[in-house]
């Protein structure tokens, strides 16, 4: 059945991952493109949930961003929860999009009715699978004690700020942090003698060459130790935290148990 104007059904094209259309983002969300990038409006609806009646399901949720040169290291393959990097390349037009977890819109579905998904922007499945990953892991995620974030923070260090420019770095070579803070247990520490015990995972891909991710994360190990020693570590002795280890684990490596300890003291920052 072709559906009319204005008519919703099961057989709607919109799928999430569609990208709207430059008219249908400025008619339905009254955006403008910002004068140095252009306005990307993703479907996050699940496409069962697109499928569903305006009568049950009546809105779309979007995802608001822009489009970037390049992707950071820091928001590629949903490792933050609150901004990802993500590249459409399974179209034409190749782009890679910046999405604000805050950046969200409902659009009713009688509205988007009349409007056709942009043809030349899509995502891989793999692209789609990290855009649902990022999704979800705004609900599913791990947190830091507020005293562990305080002491990464704390200024002149700011080892924090200084971490983020090294994962920028990596681009999309690495897929996940995993960072494992005194094994998994809440332990409450005072003073900066009582140091926290962090372990770090980078997980390379293994997709495009494998040799060259595994490269750049075991840079990357090697950055990030030598700036938790240069932070914490005086008198041969640590203070405030304590860097066990730091290495490199290919995807195809991390165990079943090791992906659901995210939610178990294990975090993807």
């Amino acid at each position: 059945m072709k559906l009319r104007n204005g008519e919703w059904g099961p057989d709607t094209p919109w799928r999430q991952g569609h990208v709207l259309a430059p008219d249908c983002v400025k008619q339905l969300l009254g955006l403008e493109d910002p004068p140095d990038a252009e306005t990307i409006a993703v479907i996050a609806s699940h496409d069962c949930d697109l499928a569903q009646s305006p009568d049950s399901e009546p809105y779309c949720e979007v995802m608001i961003g822009h489009s970037v040169e390049r992707q950071d290291g820091n928001f590629a393959w949903a490792k933050s929860a609150r901004q990802l990097h993500l590249p459409f390349t399974a179209g034409e037009i190749k782009l890679v999009a910046a999405l604000n977890a805050n950046q969200r819109k409902l659009i009713k579905k009688t509205d988007l009715a009349d409007h056709k998904p942009a043809p030349k922007v899509l995502l891989t499945p793999n692209e789609r699978t990290i855009f649902q990953m990022w999704l979800a892991s705004r609900y599913r995620r791990a947190a830091f004690p507020d005293e562990f974030v305080r002491r990464l923070s704390a200024r002149p260090a700011n080892l924090a700020e200084k971490l983020t420019k090294i994962l920028a770095a990596t681009e999309d070579h690495i897929v996940a942090i995993f960072f494992d803070l005194d094994k998994g247990t809440e332990i409450e520490r005072a003073g900066t003698e009582d140091a926290y015990e962090l372990t770090i995972l980078l997980v390379y891909s293994t997709e495009g060459d494998p040799g060259v991710s595994l490269k750049t994360a075991t840079q990357a190990a090697k950055a990030i130790k030598e700036l938790f020693q240069k932070t914490y570590r005086k008198d041969g002795k640590w203070h405030d935290v304590e860097l066990r280890d730091v290495f490199p684990i290919s995807e195809e490596g991390v165990t079943l148990r090791q992906s659901r300890m995210i939610n178990d003291g294990m975090l993807i920052i």
